[in-house]
């Protein structure tokens, strides 16, 4: 009688975004979109402060990219936008998707289609001092 193979060790469990999007975040039950993932990293403090960098260095967005890539619709490179807090009086930056309307550019002050205005369009309506940056310049 022969002996039959040993069993194979265990698949390694998978890390980091890989875990995320098979297994769902914690406090999340099953897997994630890749646009809930982005979407998580980018209102989180240092993810947002990751995609700035990225936008004022490259003129791309990660965030941006990766959540046109997963919702199936086109990238359009972000711009930046300062603006002077309504509150602090600092200086706040976003990063906007925006469309071009003959020589101006349009930007959408949704908030993800909430009821309640951006910061950054508050900031507008306080202060309309701002600056914006577009293809790195």
């Amino acid at each position: 009688m022969e002996a039959s193979p040993p069993d194979p060790p265990p698949r390694p469990r998978a890390r980091g975004i890989e875990r995320i999007l098979a297994e769902g975040a914690p406090g999340y039950a099953g897997a994630m979109k890749a646009s809930e993932v982005v979407v998580r990293l980018a209102v989180n403090p240092a993810g947002a402060a990751l995609d700035r960098w990225g936008v004022r260095f490259t003129g791309h967005s990660i965030v941006s990219w990766i959540f046109a890539r997963s919702e199936d619709v086109q990238y359009n490179a972000p711009l930046l936008l300062t603006t002077i807090g309504a509150v602090s009086g600092k200086q706040r930056t976003v990063v906007l998707p925006h469309f071009s309307a003959g020589d101006a550019l349009c930007v959408v002050g949704s908030r993800g289609g909430m009821a309640t205005d951006p910061y950054w369009a508050r900031n507008l309506r306080a202060n309309p001092q701002a600056w914006i940056r577009v293809n790195r310049k």
